[in-house]
């Protein structure tokens, strides 16, 4: 049995890959989580976990990675730790309904290059993330009268013909701590990722963002926060001449 302690925005979630235990006062509760081996170089450890899909923060990873960083310790029953670090990725299973997250450690956070940012001419920063600074609220929208098709990957709302086609589109929507990409969004439909099981109560969308200057000006007036170089040559001179 391991205990795994998952540390996202002012948030902690705390996990028993056997039965559930109380350790320091904390409760960890029992999930059905397995490990890979630790893998040891010199310069880093890496490992894999697999959870459950809905399980956190494994959501947060539905729509693209975080922009704040995903902690993680593992521990064994008595409270040794076997690894600190973040969580670098994740990568979803349908079928399995799982998530596996692979980890880097703090000597391997350590070891990452900076500045992270790239430059090019598209924004790099995360739409309503650090650096964007668009409050996301200001563009939320509600829905309580909608309905899912068969496969649960088509969401139908009369609400979302208010804004024009397209506008949804690289969003996501979100319920109950359930997050799920939009592909597209035509009228009164959107066409989501992964198959969608929130099907009453309410869900909220969140518009998308093609990382284009003229997109961040016209959208969501937020210039000043645009996080690429739009001006820079798109010609390249060294491969296609003067």
């Amino acid at each position: 049995m391991e205990l795994y302690e998952f540390t996202y925005n002012n948030n902690t979630y705390r996990y028993s890959s056997g039965e559930s235990v109380t350790l320091g006062g904390n409760l960890y509760s029992a999930q059905s989580i397995t490990r890979n081996e630790i893998k040891k170089n010199f310069n880093y450890d890496e490992a894999s976990i697999t959870v459950p899909q809905h399980l956190e923060p494994a959501p947060q990873f539905r729509i693209m990675n975080p922009s704040s960083v995903v902690g993680i310790t593992i521990m064994n029953e008595n409270g040794i730790k076997l690894f600190a670090g973040k969580i670098g990725s994740c990568t979803y299973n349908v079928d399995k309904a799982e998530a596996t997250l692979k980890l880097i450690s703090i000597q391997g956070i350590l070891k990452t290059q900076i500045p992270n940012r790239t430059y090019s001419r598209s924004c790099s920063f995360s739409l309503f993330g650090e650096g964007c600074e668009v409050n996301k609220n200001a563009y939320k929208l509600s829905l309580t009268a909608f309905t899912l098709n068969d496969t649960k990957t088509e969401l139908t709302a009369s609400a979302l013909m208010a804004k024009t086609s397209g506008y949804y589109t690289g969003g996501y929507i979100e319920a109950n701590g359930e997050y799920d990409y939009i592909k597209e969004h035509t009228g009164n439909k959107l066409k989501l990722l992964y198959p969608f099981q929130t099907a009453a109560g309410t869900i909220t969308v969140y518009p998308g963002c093609d990382k284009i200057i003229d997109t961040c000006r016209a959208k969501y007036n937020n210039e000043r926060n645009f996080g690429g170089f739009p001006y820079i040559p798109a010609k390249n001179p060294m491969t296609e001449g003067f």
